[in-house]
């Protein structure tokens, strides 16, 4: 019997070593003998936890000193992991200074169709941003259910351009992404295009809506080294959730450029008449799913009418959105073209 607990007491000694070794209070050999060097980093073990101070090697102590371990060790890896994916999100930055506004208006006021998919749409412009063009996390702003007051926020009314996104990027000469995912409507007397804010009223939309004309305008005054303006939305007062003005066919608006059209690009989801329709399956807007599509690299594909040389332009996106968008939309008995001005 004596055998035994000597041998147990000695199994715990090698245990405690073993616990104490990986708190990095004890460095010598992991044996089970309970010499000097143990009792010393045992009772500097039980200083830090208030503990009163015993040599006497417990099942209970080596069970606590062993539950602090894995802890320690569980720390540890938990800050090599975010380390990890520092240095990796470190990488993947290659324009520091590029800025972005990505919408996502999905649930709206009263009785208008909610847009089903608009917020899945702004994160995955978002990780596009992130991933692909090397935006830093924190210069991509992501706004949901956008109110008037928002938009206004961020890119300025009428009278005064300089909003946050002017703020965001004064003096910096960066690239800049503004993407909107919701419902856009039509100006029944003017022709002109908005986008409605999550608390806009559709028959109203001079004094409840953000007009398009004005979003392009104020951002041609900001000091951008270039824009690109992506439009999930249309303006036909029609969705895929249902029609948003009662008793009305769709107006033609025509996008009007502003003063300075050589940095901005502009590409919204469908032409006038045509909603803008979604891809159930793959729970996003049609357009940002083949929009992102094309920029991550099918555009410049030679069956769909690229080069192949590694650059996406333009024109590339554009025959892209033409053979692939306008094909899915026809698959659902839906016409949808996309529009590129800039």
């Amino acid at each position: 019997a004596g055998l035994l607990k000597a041998k147990q007491q000695a199994a715990l000694v090698k245990r405690a070593k073993s616990a104490l070794s990986t708190l990095k209070l004890y460095s010598g050999a992991i044996d089970d003998v309970a010499g000097v060097m143990m009792k010393k980093a045992l009772r500097s073990w039980q200083r830090q936890n208030n503990m009163a101070l015993k040599e006497d090697v417990s099942e209970t102590l080596v069970i606590e000193l062993e539950r602090q371990a894995i802890l320690f060790l569980e720390e540890i890896e938990k800050k090599e992991k975010e380390e990890a994916l520092r240095i990796a999100e470190a990488k993947k930055v290659k324009n520091r200074n590029a800025v972005a506004v990505v919408i996502g208006n999905t649930v709206y006021e009263d009785s208008i169709p909610e847009v089903k998919f608009a917020e899945n749409d702004a994160l995955a412009m978002r990780a596009f941003l992130i991933d692909v063009l090397g935006y830093r996390q924190g210069n991509i702003h992501v706004v949901k259910n956008a109110t008037k007051g928002k938009l206004e926020r961020y890119f300025g009314n009428k009278g005064n351009h300089k909003g946050k996104l002017f703020q965001l990027i004064n003096k910096r000469q960066a690239d800049v992404t503004v993407f909107y995912s919701g419902h856009g409507i039509p100006g029944m007397e003017n022709n002109r295009g908005y986008l409605l804010p999550v608390d806009g009223d559709p028959s109203n939309p001079d004094l409840t809506a953000y007009p398009l004309n004005l979003l392009l305008e104020n951002l041609a005054k900001l000091p951008s080294k270039s824009m690109n303006v992506y439009l999930d939305t249309c303006f036909s007062g029609d969705s895929g959730g249902g029609t948003i003005i009662k008793n009305i066919s769709g107006l033609y608006v025509e996008i009007q450029l502003p003063k300075t059209p050589e940095k901005i690009v502009v590409i919204t989801a469908a032409r006038a008449k045509e909603p803008a329709n979604w891809d159930i399956e793959a729970k996003q807007g049609l357009f940002t799913k083949h929009l992102l599509l094309a920029l991550k690299g099918e555009a410049d594909l030679v069956q769909y009418g690229g080069n192949n040389d590694g650059e996406i332009t333009l024109g590339e996106v554009e025959r892209y959105l033409d053979s692939e968008m306008t094909y899915e939309a026809i698959k659902i008995n839906r016409q949808q073209n996309a529009t590129i001005s800039g």
